[in-house]
């Protein structure tokens, strides 16, 4: 390439760099001026009366949100961040779920990754027992490590409401009953009730292929599944 091309080259390269500097502020710039303008909340956690849980709390003015062992299992299905609600103090914004009234249901988000789900603490938690479910999501618990990764659904009544029986009334077994590897997986359940949203349950199948249900995917009490769903979870 001739030399005398070399100082055009530069001299664009220093321009595209001083644009991107400029457009990065205006970003930067305005996402502060949204964020300020937006409530502040302080952050806490506590022990939860749920022995293993957190309990976390968002608080501003009179307005609480909380994220306690009713909340840990429910996750968020997208990630529409289009509606502000509040900024943490510590760091992070919360946002509206979409389908949910920011008088029911928020999600905290820290960088690119949400937090969690918080509750307002006037408005009823979410009871997965007397809940209405249409479907069901069987899913490697870390779809970038499983291998090979599974994932399938279900709208099938009977094998959604084997999964809740077993889930209710099944046999209780502690985790250092089962010997040998476990493997794991979620089941993501969805409700009318839960829009924008999803109740997940942990799954376990232990080196016999005898399959177990948890409330949550830190429950340390698994039920033992019923016949329909540890077939199906089984099946390619």
């Amino acid at each position: 390439m001739p030399r005398k091309k070399w100082p055009i080259f530069l001299i664009a390269g220093i321009i595209l760099c001083a644009v991107f500097g400029v457009v990065l502020a205006i970003y930067i710039g305005g996402s502060y001026v949204v964020n300020s303008s937006a409530p502040v909340f302080a952050y806490d956690q506590s022990a939860s009366a749920q022995s293993g849980y957190t309990r976390k709390t968002l608080t501003s003015e009179d307005t609480t949100y909380e994220s306690d062992y009713a909340e840990y299992a429910l996750n968020i299905t997208g990630a529409d961040n289009s509606n502000l609600v509040g900024r943490v103090v510590e760091g992070g914004d919360i946002y509206a779920i979409p389908g949910q009234a920011p008088s029911a249901y928020v999600v905290l988000w820290e960088f690119m990754s949400p937090v969690g789900v918080f509750r307002n603490s006037d408005h009823p938690a979410f009871d997965w027992r007397t809940a209405s479910f249409y479907e069901i999501r069987f899913s490697s618990l870390t779809i970038a490590t499983a291998t090979p990764p599974v994932s399938k659904d279900s709208v099938n009544s009977q094998l959604i409401q084997d999964v809740l029986t077993s889930l209710k009334d099944g046999e209780i077994v502690s985790p250092s009953q089962v010997s040998g590897d476990v493997e794991s997986y979620a089941l993501y359940l969805y409700s009318g009730e839960l829009q924008g949203m999803n109740y997940c349950a942990g799954v376990y199948i232990d080196a016999a292929g005898r399959v177990y249900l948890a409330e949550n995917t830190i429950s340390q009490e698994w039920h033992l599944a019923g016949p329909l769903f540890s077939r199906w979870a089984k099946l390619p």
